[in-house]
């Protein structure tokens, strides 16, 4: 059973709902450069749509960043016991939960960065 939500398409029919303009629908050729998806005419606005699907907790890289970040603290005396299945960054002293938010956004800063370059490419 696939239990993805199926985002897009709902998205698309928003978007067209409220006077806007789904780019995939409308670009017969593909132009030069990876266009952004939407377009709302009347409020001056390009939008791009990321469908973040992969779940870092399932990545054994990213599992392994968090458990070396919990040894770390651990050491340093601001955590203790074993890396918790689920870590509440309210409980986490500030250092520790700064740490762990920049380690969560190192996956989505080249998302933002690649939705950010469509916007621009489209806009021009």
């Amino acid at each position: 059973m696939n239990d993805h939500i199926r985002i897009e398409p709902a998205f698309d029919g928003f978007v067209e709902s409220i006077g806007g303009v789904v780019l995939k629908n409308e670009i017969e050729a593909s132009p030069s450069f990876e266009n952004a998806d939407y377009v709302l005419h009347q409020q001056k606005i390009v939008a791009e749509l990321k469908c973040l699907e992969d779940n870092k907790l399932d990545n054994p890289d990213y599992m392994a960043k968090i458990e070396a970040a919990w040894q770390k603290w651990k050491g340093l005396g601001y955590v203790t016991g074993e890396t918790p299945e689920r870590i509440v960054l309210g409980d986490l002293p500030p250092c520790c939960g700064r740490e762990l938010v920049t380690i969560a956004s190192v996956p989505l800063k080249g998302v933002i960065k690649k939705a950010n370059r469509q916007i621009r490419q489209t806009k021009d």
